[in-house]
């Protein structure tokens, strides 16, 4: 019977993070073959690889293969009179930890970014549920003076909600859903086919034949607080706030940031691609 309990400890004390550039990083449990059991009275070394969660005060980025692994569509739509506004609060069903803080809210602003400074605490800003979504800037990630902080950027550009020059806001729109299991959990915000301001642009049959429009998400995972962002296609409205968009995150005091190599603000165009911060 002593030799039976060992062997039960074996099969459940490995567990491990995923985060495979193919896959959705998930925190979960394997079972491995077990080596022998010890001779009765004799002694046995368990062994166990097991997640652990690293503080978020700091961020390393890196490329990930593009997939679809969430819908662009299908999610509460962010219904709007206006352009340039912030979606109401949004529970989450678990915490998020961004910059050494713990969140279970959070504000979709409609020009491509998510914030946890719900009450606009950033000196200046205007992220108060339903208020209006910054759209101007031109410092790059980290600044003290960007407009919008305490953000996850994906990709944050001046994008166009009024109809028009929107066509079909069942497909064009800002749509946000909570998907998976706990511990597993993970929340989207999507920015699906949109157009930037005085570009406008034409809704194709198929993204790939969209023209001027933009498609990109935002995805957030319980328990790791790992971030991916993903972009289907962006372009730039170079006649318009320079162009400018941006990938990245920012905390509170803007004093700290980071994105990927070539997507800090600036005109740059994208297709099919994914970054992951860690």
């Amino acid at each position: 019977m002593k030799n039976k309990y060992l062997l039960i400890i074996c099969l459940f004390l490995v567990s491990s993070y995923c985060a495979f550039a193919q896959q959705a990083p998930i925190v979960e449990v394997s079972i491995e073959q077990p080596s022998a059991v010890c001779v009765e009275g004799g002694c046995v070394d368990l062994t166990a690889e097991y997640f652990i969660t690293k503080p978020t005060t700091d961020y390393t980025v890196e490329s990930i293969i593009y997939q679809n692994l969430y819908s662009y569509t299908g999610g509460t739509v962010l219904v709007v009179t206006t352009d340039d506004v912030w979606s109401p609060i949004f529970q989450l069903p678990f915490s998020f930890n961004f910059y050494g803080q713990n969140y279970d809210k959070v504000l979709v602003g409609s020009n491509g970014v998510i914030t946890f400074d719900i009450a606009g605490v950033v000196p200046g800003g205007t992220q108060q549920p339903g208020g209006g979504c910054a759209w101007a800037y031109n410092q790059t990630v980290p600044n003290t003076g960007f407009p919008v902080r305490n953000s996850i950027y994906g990709v944050y550009q001046d994008t166009n909600m009024a109809a028009p020059p929107i066509q079909d806001p069942l497909i064009q729109n800002v749509n946000y859903y909570v998907g998976g299991t706990a511990p597993n959990r993970y929340f989207v915000a999507n920015f699906n086919r949109l157009p930037q301001f005085q570009c406008n642009g034409t809704l194709g049959a198929t993204v790939e034949q969209d023209i001027g429009l933009q498609t990109s998400q935002i995805v957030i995972y319980e328990t790791t607080n790992v971030i991916d962002v993903t972009v289907r296609k962006r372009s730039s409205c170079t006649t318009w706030n320079s162009g400018n968009g941006v990938i990245g995150v920012q905390n509170q005091a803007g004093t700290a940031g980071d994105t990927p190599p070539g997507r800090n603000t600036g005109a740059w165009p994208a297709t099919n691609e994914g970054w992951r911060f860690v």
